[in-house]
């Protein structure tokens, strides 16, 4: 909704950058590099590369757009995916989840990538090996659907469990549930606003939080140009605030209806990739086997009807 999106107001410095390498790195050579590598819609990355390291790393380093819980889940996620499964993903090295360093910002060191990713090479790919390499991503999958839990939310560590609302027994004593990382929650003013993020027993508390959520965010227009976050879009928008509150409150009376409270309907919940595009799936060049499955921010736990739809780099165009 609207014109905003997070920018960044200054660069990360490099050179801080590579001192943070330098100090986590296990080889302890002091000789880096550190080039810009990619940059994403929260983050940029950069590459770390010496010609003692034994490998390329990636410094991740994050916008401020859900403090401290974006990093702190995905740090987790990571974490419980190698300890749990054989879904080859980065390893983390080390992190910080405050922004409250010599750098400015958030940031994560991580393994570099061994491989290209899928969109560079899919259109030259045989059609076996299309086909072998989507039976390989199914088999992570269903990996992944294996692994089934308790609540709706996003997987921390334990020893932070009173900051991000954990109510529920640890999983294997290292990681709990806690209060969900989307943006649907933190988008544009939206991290804001006073709302229930969870986690969640059902998908009935999921879509009244939603839908309270929505409320709240029409309700919270910029319409003016001497507003905070001014937008065009919300200006014509607010034109139609009380018919579109009106809708929204009409939808929240739908919820019980869609998702009865004592239903079973959603007991199922799923950790859940919800972007397992052709830009995140690194492939071997050769082989197009797996090498790793990366862009795991954001990767919460959602009830099964959310969690069980075709992989995003098979969808293709639409045709009716």
């Amino acid at each position: 909704m609207g014109e905003l999106a997070p920018t960044w107001t200054i660069t990360p410095d490099i050179s801080i950058i590579k001192s943070l390498a330098v100090k986590h790195l296990p080889e302890g050579y002091t000789d880096i590099n550190a080039t810009f590598f990619a940059e994403g819609s929260f983050n940029k990355l950069y590459c770390i590369t010496s010609p003692h390291l034994a490998q390329q790393y990636l410094m991740r380093v994050a916008l401020p757009v859900e403090p401290f819980f974006k990093t702190e889940s995905e740090v987790a996620t990571l974490a419980y995916i190698r300890q749990y499964t054989t879904i080859p993903v980065p390893k983390v090295l080390a992190y910080c989840s405050s922004a409250k360093n010599e750098l400015g910002f958030e940031w994560v060191l991580m393994e570099g990538i061994e491989g290209v990713p899928l969109a560079d090479v899919w259109d030259e790919m045989p059609f076996d090996s299309k086909a072998s390499l989507t039976v390989e991503i199914c088999e992570h999958l269903k990996v992944l659907q294996d692994l089934q839990f308790a609540q709706i939310g996003s997987l921390y560590f334990s020893s932070i469990r009173n900051r991000v609302g954990a109510n529920i027994p640890v999983y294997g004593t290292d990681f709990v549930i806690g209060r969900v990382v989307s943006p649907w929650f933190f988008r544009d003013k939206r991290l804001f606003l006073s709302a229930d993020r969870g986690p969640f027993p059902s998908s009935y508390e999921l879509m009244m939080a939603k839908t309270r959520m929505q409320i709240e965010r029409i309700k919270h227009l910029s319409a003016l140009p001497i507003d905070d976050y001014y937008s065009e879009t919300e200006a014509v928008l607010a034109e139609e605030q009380d018919d579109v509150l009106n809708a929204c409150y009409s939808l929240e009376t739908l919820v019980p209806h869609i998702f009865p409270p004592s239903s079973r309907h959603g007991r199922v919940k799923l950790l859940y990739h919800d972007d397992l595009s052709a830009s995140n799936i690194i492939v071997d060049p050769l082989s197009y086997r797996v090498t790793r499955i990366v862009n795991w921010e954001c990767v919460s736990i959602h009830p099964a009807w959310e969690a069980t739809v075709c992989p995003f780099f098979l969808r293709g165009i639409e045709r009716h």
